[in-house]
């Protein structure tokens, strides 16, 4: 059925200065109005408060929200009686008003700056032939609002003649290579594995590491010099992939393609940076310690970071990397890693998805097993998952969390606990306190409602952190309040550091505006809002502090903020045994408690040990702590590479295959390429990681692995050096409290106030 005139009305066209969507821009509004909006009478009320759009007109018949949103879509692109003149206007500026914060809406915003006239001509790119890159980049010029050639525009006639698409042979591999006219420096170098372009102030895309995002980002932030450092450091181990895929024909050959938000912030009137890439710098770090692994070139100089370890057993360690194989080449995958950036908190990653990297990993040159990385549960996120799925692409989370993520693609696998599991953990945590009530911080969706209006539901993660604290808490006999803060630009909103300072808890007392002595407050929000609660002095320096804890995305704020201020919190951990480890990981003097917490991690601690030693990444000198995502990370690379070396296969991958064999149960087998640590009958957990084992085989998210909370201590170069003692952590299925210790947690029953 589809949507009808008025039988003696009018059919209107699209209106004079009404807004011209394109198709993607059409389907991108399409896929977040049935997000939003799916009942047929709450869609209805929409299109008639909108545009006057009469409910009688809607199609009948049973459809899905996504088939009803695209008919309606297309009669108001082509003519439909309405009230409303220019009805995509109307709706857009209707949507916008209360949902605020929404990055599809507020991306699509840029029509309602004026009346979309005929469409421009597409400028012609530059003609002249691309010039050979400097050997030392030069720093990125600030952007300027000058129209650009938008790269995302298929032309098909026009790229060939403009020559944008250059196709240059690399050891008999095709590249891609786009070339952006007035790009800032986004510029793929010659001879490269790269794909970019210059998009809203920014570069998206892929590179090998010649290209390295960030790079001439301006100020003192440490963190963007070490993600331009570890992308060099990639490109290195790259060029030993090279080497051995040259060298050994016959040995599997892949690529994993680490794909996260790689855009630097810009804040303040001169576009100072706070810090922003420490998280991708750690998870970047995992994927360079498997490379340095399996990308071990025999006969390699002295100061190459592809040389074999030393053979001396005698003066080396048990830990050291020669009781992993790295004294010689191995037998294993070749790992190459490409590294793709969705722009700024993956503001553009449907686009990048399916303008670069689909067409990338669908080349069977390019020998891609699988996308990992992944940032942000956004409205953006969740169609580049669901892209990757309609194509046949294996893709991993490696740090997402929020629900129901898994029903966008067959092919996506959650490598942590959803947010079900963290309200579940953070309530045990409550009753284990003897607080009676969790009043719950975070960022509302829109300017109405009052501070109990819900988060906006294109964040998945807020928003379902949020649901399921209420709903668990319910469940436990306790208590919520909601406290949610307005989003910047609302009329009269104070700013995120007044509102704390007013709402929550100031360090040294008990209760702040709301909060009452018996409350555990719990910060449900993203890590960039994190700083206006030690700003407003909510947090404390020490223990006897107020009962605040932070979600699991503040784990990135310790990352970040390690060694630079004083706060001490409890906050949740993806990653227990790596993060308590400390820096004894990286010297190879693990403790039994970590031990316990996770077997795989002697392992890990020695191939991390030796990615510090032969590729020495950007990192300051001292000792290493140990960061909970680069641990992650590197599970995720391990799962990838065991089901492709455990099921013998080599480029193009069959994904049903892969599928299959990470759905299976964790069973003890024979060990592969990969697999040098058996166990005394010789067999050894293909799918064991740092955090427990990686288990798909009852659903498409790894719920039974460990969630923590630990208490950190920013004052401390290593932030959980002291958080052994305290820590709770919830892991298996069922799901049981345990210590640090694996010792049970018996859990109080909530005490009802009268």
């Amino acid at each position: 059925m589809t949507l009808t005139e008025f039988p003696n009305g009018p059919a209107f066209g699209v209106g004079a200065g009404d807004i011209e969507f394109s198709k993607s821009e059409l389907a991108r509004l399409r896929t977040m109005l049935a997000h939003l909006y799916q009942g047929r009478g709450e869609i209805a009320q929409v299109l008639q408060d909108s545009i006057g759009l009469a409910p009688a007109r809607l199609p009948q018949g049973n459809m899905d929200p996504d088939a009803l949103w695209g008919d309606i879509l297309e009669k108001l692109e082509h003519g439909i009686a309405c009230t409303h003149e220019q009805p995509f206007r109307g709706l857009l500026e209707w949507l916008l008003a209360r949902w605020p914060r929404n990055r599809v809406f507020r991306e699509l915003a840029r029509h309602l700056t004026g009346p979309d006239r005929e469409p421009k001509p597409e400028p012609e790119p530059d003609p002249e032939p691309e010039p050979e890159p400097d050997p030392e980049p030069d720093p990125e010029p600030e952007p300027d609002d000058r129209p650009r050639w938008n790269p995302f525009v298929r032309r098909s006639a026009l790229l060939p003649s403009a020559g944008i698409l250059a196709v240059l042979a690399v050891l008999s591999v095709l590249v891609v290579v786009y070339v952006v006219p007035g790009d800032h420096g986004c510029t793929a170098p010659k001879h490269s594995v790269s794909s970019l372009a210059w998009v809203h102030g920014e570069c998206v895309g892929y590179s090998d590491g010649s290209f390295q995002f960030g790079r001439g980002v301006t100020g003192a932030d440490q963190s963007g010099t070490e993600l331009v450092g570890v992308q060099k450091d990639i490109l290195a181990q790259n060029r030993c992939a090279d080497v051995l895929r040259a060298r050994h024909p016959s040995r599997t050959f892949l690529t994993l393609v680490y794909f996260a938000g790689l855009g630097a912030p810009r804040t303040g009137a001169t576009a100072s940076r706070l810090p922003w890439a420490g998280a991708q710098v750690a998870e970047l770090l995992g994927l360079l310690t498997w490379q340095r692994q399996e990308n071990v070139v025999a006969d390699s100089p002295d100061g190459s970071p592809c040389r074999p370890s030393s053979s001396d057993p005698a003066t080396v360690p048990a830990s050291s990397p020669l009781h992993l194989g790295q004294d010689q080449e191995q037998d294993g995958p070749i790992l190459r890693v490409i590294i793709a950036s969705g722009g700024m908190y993956m503001d553009q990653a449907d686009r990048v998805a399916e303008d670069q990297l689909i067409p990338f990993a669908q080349d069977p040159d390019q020998a891609v097993a699988a996308i990992v990385g992944l940032d942000r549960s956004l409205t953006t996120t969740v169609q580049a998952i669901t892209d990757f799925g309609d194509h046949g692409i294996l893709t991993l989370g490696t740090t997402l969390s929020g629900d129901g993520l898994p029903d966008s693609s067959w092919t996506y696998f959650q490598m942590e606990p959803q947010n079900l599991r963290e309200a579940l953990l953070v309530t045990d945590y409550a009753l284990l306190n003897h607080r009676r009530q969790i009043d719950i911080l975070y960022p509302k969706g829109g300017c109405g409602g009052g501070e109990q209006a819900m988060p906006d539901e294109a964040d998945r993660y807020v928003f379902t952190l949020v649901r399921d604290m209420v709903n668990q808490a319910a469940h436990s006999g306790l208590q919520t309040t909601r406290h949610g803060w307005q989003p910047e630009g609302c009329p009269g909103a104070p700013s995120v550091d007044d509102w704390m300072r007013a709402e929550c808890p100031p360090g040294g007392s008990a209760t702040g505006t709301g909060v009452g002595t018996d409350d555990l407050v719990f910060y449900a929000g993203r890590a960039e809002d994190f700083g206006s609660l030690t700003r407003a002095g909510c947090l404390g320096t020490r223990r006897g502090g107020p009962l605040l804890l932070a979600d699991d995305a503040i784990t990135e704020y310790v990352t970040e903020y390690t060694g630079q201020e004083s706060s001490v919190f409890p906050v949740v951990s993806k990653g227990p045994g790596p993060a308590l480890s400390g820096t004894s990981c990286a010297d190879g003097d693990l403790g039994a408690m970590t031990t316990l917490l996770a077997p795989e991690l002697p392992q890990f601690c020695a191939r991390l040990r030796a990615m510090y030693e032969y590729t020495e990444p950007p990192v300051p000198s001292g000792p290493h702590w140990t960061d909970e995502r680069t641990a992650i990370a590197y599970d995720a690379a391990k799962l990838v590479l065991e089901a492709v070396d455990h099921t013998a296969q080599d480029s193009p991958f069959n994904i049903n295959v892969l599928v299959n064999w990470i759905r299976q149960a964790p069973t003890p087998t024979k060990p592969g390429n990969l697999d040098l640590r058996p166990d005394d009958g010789g067999l050894v957990d293909p799918r064991a990681g740092t955090t427990g084992s990686v288990d798909f085989h009852a659903s498409q998210v790894a719920d039974s692995r460990q969630l923590a909370i630990l208490t950190a201590n920013l004052n401390d170069t290593d932030p959980y050096a002291d958080a052994a003692s305290t820590c709770l952590v919830l892991a298996g299925d069922p799901p049981a409290t345990t210590d640090c210790w694996a010792r049970p947690v018996p859990l109080p029953v909530a005490t009802q106030t009268q």
